[in-house]
């Protein structure tokens, strides 16, 4: 899901899986309705970098609907290209070659606009209702409550007590959070300065950590006793409505979804090799 993607753009972006990166294709040229950047059509891998073209691999090794230009005249033309098929052009008779990025494809998904994951959702209608009449009666009271408890202090998370604001100031609210893998998509927190595989970023306006590479927001619950990490990965989550939180067991060693009737082990029939958790 492409959270600020106008929803009234008919064209829909796709997600390409590669070996070397993940892209997002934008159709059309659009800005993003949260943060105002300006997006051009064109290919987006995870570290933002654009690419005018990027030519997908086949398991067969051929490639569809690339773009390819002839060595000789010049001439362009978007084509499918057979696994070891010569490249002739039909002007004259050159050798065409392939334009853009060349990448072999893992595998290719559809992609939704959508709003920012909700996290008020799980708690329900009734807490909804109360908290709107509540929110209506004290609204200066229970704004103040709500940030508190919404926005991290520096010393929220476990092991992040040296952890300083991006900016410098406590009053920006954005705080890195340094991972270093363990072995078997687990991550432990490291102090700024030690050797780190993850750097997450909290974004005030998601309330969430983001990690671009695995498509996934986080946050360390303290409302829960013990408080835990939940995570919500885009292509599972998404798929829950307004549910869709997960956990990871330690002792099971097992993912948990968060469903409308409670929480369940996730379905065998998603791909959990891809998942990762904080220790």
């Amino acid at each position: 899901m492409v959270y600020g993607y106008p929803q009234t753009t008919q064209r829909r972006p796709t997600r390409y899986v590669g070996r070397n990166h993940t892209y997002l294709y934008f159709p059309v040229s659009w800005t993003d309705t949260y943060s105002g950047k300006t997006y051009e059509a064109g290919y987006y891998d995870e570290n933002g970098s654009r690419y005018d073209n990027v030519a997908f691999a086949q398991q067969d090794g051929s490639y569809k609907n690339v773009l390819c230009e002839c060595e000789y005249c010049g001439t362009r033309k978007v084509m499918d290209v057979e696994a070891g098929g010569s490249l002739q052009c039909e002007a004259c008779g050159g050798t065409m070659k392939i334009v853009g990025t060349v990448e072999e494809l893992v595998r290719e998904e559809t992609v939704n606009p959508g709003a920012v994951p909700d996290r008020s959702a799980k708690s329900g209608k009734a807490l909804r209702i109360v908290f709107i009449v509540l929110f209506a009666v004290v609204l200066i009271a229970i704004f103040s409550i709500f940030s508190a408890i919404r926005r991290p202090s520096v010393t929220q998370y476990p092991g992040t007590e040296d952890v300083v604001p991006i900016y410098g100031t406590n009053e920006d609210y954005d705080y890195t959070v340094y991972l270093s893998s363990t072995g078997n998509g687990t991550y432990s927190i490291v102090n700024e300065g030690d050797a780190y595989d993850k750097q997450l970023v909290w974004n005030d306006e998601f309330e969430s950590y983001y990690d671009a590479e695995s498509d996934c927001y986080l946050w360390y619950n303290e409302e829960m006793d013990p408080p835990i990490w939940q995570y919500w990965y885009e292509g599972i989550s998404s798929d829950y409505g307004d549910y869709g939180w997960m956990e990871y067991d330690e002792t099971e060693q097992q993912w948990y979804i968060e469903e409308k009737n409670g929480w369940s082990a996730l379905p065998g029939q998603y791909d959990a090799s891809r998942l990762w958790h904080i220790e």
